[in-house]
């Protein structure tokens, strides 16, 4: 997904990718996110796992980044949602 795909989406559109690959231009994402073309993205795949300070999604207004918790414990998995949660209500 980069900035020309993205530029056939609707306004306003929401973005998960829960995808094991890389499959959003980060930058481009940003762009969007930044202009309000895509309201809201949900991600729990970055370009480089673990994420780098200088990503910049990290920065990015409305932008909900979620750790892969594949072989976490459960008491960890609940922890972070009760997180997310959090910060979202």
């Amino acid at each position: 997904m980069n900035k020309n795909s993205i530029a056939k989406m609707k306004n306003g559109v929401l973005l998960l990718n829960s995808a094991r690959s890389l499959l959003i231009v980060e930058e481009d994402l940003k762009d969007a996110l930044e202009s309000g073309k895509i309201s809201v993205a949900t991600l729990d795949v970055v370009s480089t796992e673990p994420i780098c300070a200088d990503n910049p999604l990290l920065k990015t207004p409305n932008t909900i980044l979620i750790p892969r918790m594949v072989r976490s414990t459960k008491e960890a998995k609940e922890n972070l949602m009760n997180t997310v949660y959090t910060r979202l209500f």
